[in-house]
Protein backbone atom coordinates (compact mmCIF):
# COMPACT_ATOMS: atom_id res chain seq x y z
CA UNK A 1 0.00 0.00 0.00
CA UNK A 2 2.97 2.37 0.50
CA UNK A 3 4.66 1.43 -2.40
CA UNK A 4 1.52 2.60 -4.40
CA UNK A 5 1.06 5.56 -2.63
CA UNK A 6 4.38 6.89 -3.77
CA UNK A 7 3.99 5.57 -7.26
CA UNK A 8 0.66 7.62 -6.99
CA UNK A 9 2.97 10.92 -6.42
CA UNK A 10 4.66 9.88 -9.35
CA UNK A 11 1.46 9.88 -11.25
CA UNK A 12 0.36 13.29 -10.33
CA UNK A 13 3.28 14.50 -10.81
CA UNK A 14 3.77 13.48 -14.56
CA UNK A 15 0.18 15.39 -14.81
CA UNK A 16 0.99 18.27 -13.40
CA UNK A 17 3.98 17.95 -16.23
CA UNK A 18 1.82 17.33 -18.61
CA UNK A 19 -0.56 20.00 -17.66
CA UNK A 20 1.96 22.67 -17.73
CA UNK A 21 3.88 22.01 -20.72
CA UNK A 22 0.26 21.53 -22.48
CA UNK A 23 -0.58 25.13 -20.68
CA UNK A 24 2.77 26.45 -22.19
CA UNK A 25 1.28 25.82 -25.59
CA UNK A 26 4.30 22.94 -26.17
CA UNK A 27 4.89 21.91 -30.00
CA UNK A 28 4.77 18.31 -28.85
CA UNK A 29 2.12 18.46 -25.69
CA UNK A 30 0.33 16.13 -28.23
CA UNK A 31 2.43 13.12 -27.54
CA UNK A 32 2.92 14.15 -23.90
CA UNK A 33 -0.59 14.09 -23.23
CA UNK A 34 -0.78 10.68 -24.80
CA UNK A 35 1.83 8.99 -23.27
CA UNK A 36 0.43 10.44 -19.82
CA UNK A 37 -2.66 8.75 -20.91
CA UNK A 38 -0.87 5.63 -21.26
CA UNK A 39 0.69 5.73 -18.30
CA UNK A 40 -2.50 6.55 -16.12
CA UNK A 41 -4.56 4.19 -17.92
CA UNK A 42 -1.66 1.37 -16.79
CA UNK A 43 -1.49 3.00 -13.08
CA UNK A 44 -5.59 2.29 -13.05
CA UNK A 45 -5.30 -0.87 -13.90
CA UNK A 46 -2.71 -1.41 -11.43
CA UNK A 47 -4.64 0.23 -8.57
CA UNK A 48 -7.76 -2.32 -9.42
CA UNK A 49 -5.67 -5.09 -9.73
CA UNK A 50 -3.84 -4.29 -6.14
CA UNK A 51 -7.74 -4.03 -4.62
CA UNK A 52 -8.99 -6.93 -6.26
CA UNK A 53 -5.86 -8.63 -4.80
CA UNK A 54 -6.16 -7.59 -1.33
CA UNK A 55 -10.22 -7.89 -1.52
CA UNK A 56 -9.23 -11.99 -2.49
CA UNK A 57 -6.33 -11.69 0.17
CA UNK A 58 -9.01 -10.45 3.20
CA UNK A 59 -11.35 -13.08 2.33
CA UNK A 60 -8.67 -16.16 2.02
CA UNK A 61 -7.61 -14.55 5.74
CA UNK A 62 -11.32 -14.31 7.12
CA UNK A 63 -12.22 -18.55 5.34
CA UNK A 64 -8.66 -19.39 7.11
CA UNK A 65 -9.89 -17.67 10.31
CA UNK A 66 -13.54 -18.73 10.23
CA UNK A 67 -11.78 -22.89 9.86
CA UNK A 68 -9.42 -22.10 12.83
CA UNK A 69 -12.40 -21.14 15.32
CA UNK A 70 -14.54 -24.52 13.94
CA UNK A 71 -11.52 -26.16 14.45
CA UNK A 72 -11.08 -25.40 18.10
CA UNK A 73 -15.13 -25.27 18.58
CA UNK A 74 -14.59 -28.96 17.58
CA UNK A 75 -11.63 -29.38 19.81
CA UNK A 76 -13.43 -28.25 22.84
CA UNK A 77 -16.43 -30.46 21.90
CA UNK A 78 -15.15 -33.48 20.94
CA UNK A 79 -13.74 -34.64 24.18
CA UNK A 80 -16.43 -34.38 26.48
CA UNK A 81 -18.34 -36.18 24.04
CA UNK A 82 -15.83 -38.86 23.20
CA UNK A 83 -15.62 -39.18 27.65
CA UNK A 84 -19.02 -39.74 26.88
CA UNK A 85 -19.77 -42.54 24.62
CA UNK A 86 -16.39 -44.39 26.25
CA UNK A 87 -18.16 -44.06 29.69
CA UNK A 88 -21.62 -45.21 28.70
CA UNK A 89 -20.48 -47.74 26.54
CA UNK A 90 -18.49 -49.57 29.46
CA UNK A 91 -21.49 -49.00 31.90
CA UNK A 92 -23.37 -50.95 28.34
CA UNK A 93 -21.16 -53.74 27.92
CA UNK A 94 -20.49 -54.39 31.97
CA UNK A 95 -21.21 -57.84 32.71
CA UNK A 96 -24.44 -58.20 35.46
CA UNK A 97 -25.53 -59.83 38.32
CA UNK A 98 -29.25 -59.81 39.12
CA UNK A 99 -30.67 -62.38 41.65
CA UNK A 100 -33.81 -60.86 42.78
CA UNK A 101 -36.01 -58.71 40.30
CA UNK A 102 -35.18 -55.68 42.68
CA UNK A 103 -31.52 -56.24 40.83
CA UNK A 104 -33.55 -55.83 37.22
CA UNK A 105 -35.12 -53.21 38.32
CA UNK A 106 -31.89 -51.47 39.73
CA UNK A 107 -30.49 -52.36 36.06
CA UNK A 108 -33.70 -51.21 34.46
CA UNK A 109 -33.54 -47.60 36.26
CA UNK A 110 -29.58 -47.22 35.25
CA UNK A 111 -30.63 -48.10 31.42
CA UNK A 112 -33.48 -45.86 31.80
CA UNK A 113 -31.24 -42.78 32.75
CA UNK A 114 -29.22 -43.44 29.61
CA UNK A 115 -31.45 -43.57 27.50
CA UNK A 116 -32.85 -40.21 28.98
CA UNK A 117 -29.62 -38.90 28.50
CA UNK A 118 -29.43 -39.42 24.64
CA UNK A 119 -31.70 -36.83 23.15
CA UNK A 120 -28.88 -34.26 24.88
CA UNK A 121 -25.92 -36.05 23.79
CA UNK A 122 -27.66 -36.63 20.02
CA UNK A 123 -27.91 -32.90 20.11
CA UNK A 124 -23.93 -32.76 20.89
CA UNK A 125 -23.75 -35.31 18.28
CA UNK A 126 -25.89 -33.15 15.60
CA UNK A 127 -23.41 -30.24 16.75
CA UNK A 128 -20.05 -31.83 15.91
CA UNK A 129 -21.62 -33.20 12.59
CA UNK A 130 -22.50 -29.38 11.48
CA UNK A 131 -18.97 -28.30 12.56
CA UNK A 132 -17.16 -31.35 10.71
CA UNK A 133 -19.24 -30.80 7.66
CA UNK A 134 -18.03 -27.53 7.50
CA UNK A 135 -14.28 -27.97 8.47
CA UNK A 136 -14.47 -30.73 5.70
CA UNK A 137 -11.76 -32.44 4.47
CA UNK A 138 -8.87 -30.14 6.52
CA UNK A 139 -6.81 -31.01 9.24
CA UNK A 140 -8.05 -30.16 12.95
CA UNK A 141 -4.81 -29.53 14.84
CA UNK A 142 -7.00 -29.01 18.02
CA UNK A 143 -8.69 -32.39 18.41
CA UNK A 144 -7.59 -36.13 17.96
CA UNK A 145 -10.92 -36.99 17.59
CA UNK A 146 -11.95 -38.14 13.89
CA UNK A 147 -15.49 -37.51 13.57
CA UNK A 148 -15.97 -41.36 11.29
CA UNK A 149 -14.40 -43.01 15.01
CA UNK A 150 -16.89 -40.71 17.29
CA UNK A 151 -20.02 -41.70 14.32
CA UNK A 152 -19.16 -45.21 14.35
CA UNK A 153 -19.24 -45.27 18.29
CA UNK A 154 -22.59 -42.72 18.24
CA UNK A 155 -24.14 -46.01 16.19
CA UNK A 156 -22.46 -48.29 18.24
CA UNK A 157 -23.93 -47.03 21.30
CA UNK A 158 -27.52 -46.54 20.10
CA UNK A 159 -27.00 -50.19 19.40
CA UNK A 160 -26.10 -51.69 22.47
CA UNK A 161 -29.08 -49.49 24.22
CA UNK A 162 -31.18 -51.74 22.57
CA UNK A 163 -29.70 -54.78 23.32
CA UNK A 164 -29.23 -54.02 26.96
CA UNK A 165 -33.08 -53.48 27.11
CA UNK A 166 -33.65 -56.43 25.42
CA UNK A 167 -30.79 -58.35 27.85
CA UNK A 168 -32.95 -56.83 30.47
CA UNK A 169 -36.57 -57.60 28.70
CA UNK A 170 -35.11 -61.67 29.29
CA UNK A 171 -33.38 -61.56 32.45
CA UNK A 172 -36.96 -59.99 34.02
CA UNK A 173 -38.89 -62.66 32.53
CA UNK A 174 -35.93 -65.02 34.09
CA UNK A 175 -36.53 -63.39 37.57
CA UNK A 176 -39.94 -63.27 37.40
CA UNK A 177 -40.10 -67.11 36.92
CA UNK A 178 -37.66 -67.53 39.83
CA UNK A 179 -39.57 -65.19 42.29
CA UNK A 180 -42.76 -67.30 41.25
CA UNK A 181 -40.68 -70.84 41.89
CA UNK A 182 -39.70 -69.26 45.23
CA UNK A 183 -42.84 -68.27 46.14
CA UNK A 184 -44.31 -71.47 45.19
CA UNK A 185 -41.95 -73.91 47.40
CA UNK A 186 -42.12 -71.25 50.28
CA UNK A 187 -46.18 -71.49 50.03
CA UNK A 188 -45.19 -75.66 49.81
CA UNK A 189 -42.36 -75.49 52.60
CA UNK A 190 -45.08 -73.52 55.12
CA UNK A 191 -48.22 -75.58 54.38
CA UNK A 192 -45.67 -78.92 55.61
Amino acid sequence: QSDLAAHELRVHTIANLANELDGLNYVNSDPVQDRYAAIYENWQQLVTLSQERQAALDAAEAAQQRLDELCLQYGKEAPPFSNYLDVTKEKLTETYIADTPADVAELRAALAEVTAEMPAHQQEFDSLNEIQQQIGDNVNPYSPHIFATLSAQWAELQTLVASRGEQLDAEAANQDGREALRVSFAEQANAA
